[in-house]
């Protein structure tokens, strides 16, 4: 008789987990690791179209907890490692999440990107559209 009862709170836990797991579908929760605060013309993220403003929350294969690791190294490497290749970005303008992609490069500026970013962490909840 013991087994059963065990068995039934087995299956109550995994009711409520699912409740959860629902509820989590209708919303996601992004971290920004960085904004936009320059963006030249011409530049390779003016061509991206990033914008001042914008908040990156995925620089290729990097996240916040990547950032919070290893600091702006890590998006250094990334950008010397992808030069001329697309690197795909995730930002949120406003409170909309956009993906662009980045081809760092050499242009008439300094740097392969033409633009600036600045470390900052900004969490946001939004709503899935399904």
């Amino acid at each position: 008789e013991e087994d059963d009862e065990e068995e039934e709170e087995e299956d109550e836990l995994q009711d409520t987990m699912k409740e959860s797991e629902e509820n989590n579908e209708k919303e996601e929760t992004i971290t920004c690791f960085a904004i936009v605060s320059l963006v030249h013309q011409n530049s390779p993220a003016d061509k991206a179209g990033l914008k001042v403003g914008d908040f990156v929350y995925a620089f290729g294969d990097l996240n916040a907890q990547h950032i919070q690791a290893f600091g702006m190294s890590a998006l250094v490497q990334t950008v010397q490692q992808s030069l001329n290749l697309s690197i795909p970005l995730k930002i949120l303008r406003m409170t909309s999440p956009m993906s662009l992609s980045l081809v760092p490069q050499p242009w008439e500026g300094r740097g392969y990107l033409g633009c600036k970013l600045d470390l900052t962490t900004k969490v946001v909840t939004l709503q899935k559209t399904t």
